[in-house]
């Protein structure tokens, strides 16, 4: 009988980011832009248990993604895994803390879980996803990449629950507040998906199986609206078939689900 697997968006957008997967005792954590205080308060939200927290993955180097890294390894004693060409220095504090250094393309187990990295196409140094996997069940992270590569694409048409970036819609970046280089770098290849993207390449799958799941993630508050992005699934997708979940910037979202679905 396949163990269950529970996973938590704990935060997702511009401010903080944090995703946690859950089996046979054991957890691992993607990310972590929150102060450990807030930490601890949306794992007890979403039912989850830090105790059994072994590892931390980083993605890249942006606040948002790694402000609450340091702390949370040194809180739980556990190890940091990030690109092996970056310097474990970029951790702040005095004490150092335990890394596992990964290469994209690579695969490592941690307890029940296989983590497999892939590059992302970011302006931050030597930015890297993961595929999670455990009990026959994979989770993908596939956000804060401004194309969609081959690869990416082979990697999400096998998962089974999807986390995509739609940080943007176009006219709202287009007409917003921000200055015009930062709207070009959100826009350009090593910037983030738009709703556009995210539409385009869940209409990619049609009608296969996979992903059972798709959860859209890291919204901006400024160049989107959850309200907008709903309607353009409604307006832009058949009706039906595979569940899709809309994330606001900061909400957490919570679910179980039963290995080889």
């Amino acid at each position: 009988m396949p163990e269950l697997i529970s996973y938590a968006i704990l935060g997702s957008g511009s401010s903080a980011n944090a995703y946690l997967f859950s089996c046979c005792g054991v957890s691992i954590m993607i990310d972590c832009g929150f102060s450990f205080k807030e930490l601890k308060n949306r794992a007890e939200r979403a039912g989850a248990d830090l105790s059994t927290l072994q590892a931390v993955l980083l993605s890249h180097t942006h606040a948002d993604h790694i402000r609450g890294i340091a702390p949370l390894s040194r809180a739980c004693g556990i190890p940091v895994y990030l690109h092996h060409l970056l310097d474990p220095s970029i951790f702040p504090g005095k004490k150092p803390i335990p890394v596992v250094p990964v290469e994209p393309d690579s695969s490592y187990t941690i307890g029940p879980f296989t983590v497999q990295v892939f590059s992302l196409s970011h302006d931050a140094p030597h930015a890297v996803n993961y595929v999670i996997s455990a009990e026959g069940c994979s989770f993908m992270v596939a956000t804060d990449t401004g194309t969609v590569t081959p690869r990416i694409r082979e990697l999400m048409s096998t998962a089974d629950v999807l986390f995509l970036e739609a940080n943007y819609d176009e006219q709202m970046l287009h007409e917003g507040p921000y200055p015009y280089m930062l709207k070009r770098r959100i826009a350009s290849e090593l910037g983030h998906l738009s709703n556009t993207d995210a539409i385009e390449e869940i209409r990619r799958f049609g009608v296969q199986q996979k992903p059972h799941r798709i959860y859209l993630c890291h919204l901006s508050d400024t160049n989107n609206r959850p309200e907008l992005l709903q309607q353009q699934i409604v307006q832009q997708l058949p009706p039906g078939g595979r569940s899709i979940t809309v994330c606001p910037k900061g909400s957490l979202h919570a679910d179980v689900i039963s290995g080889v679905i």
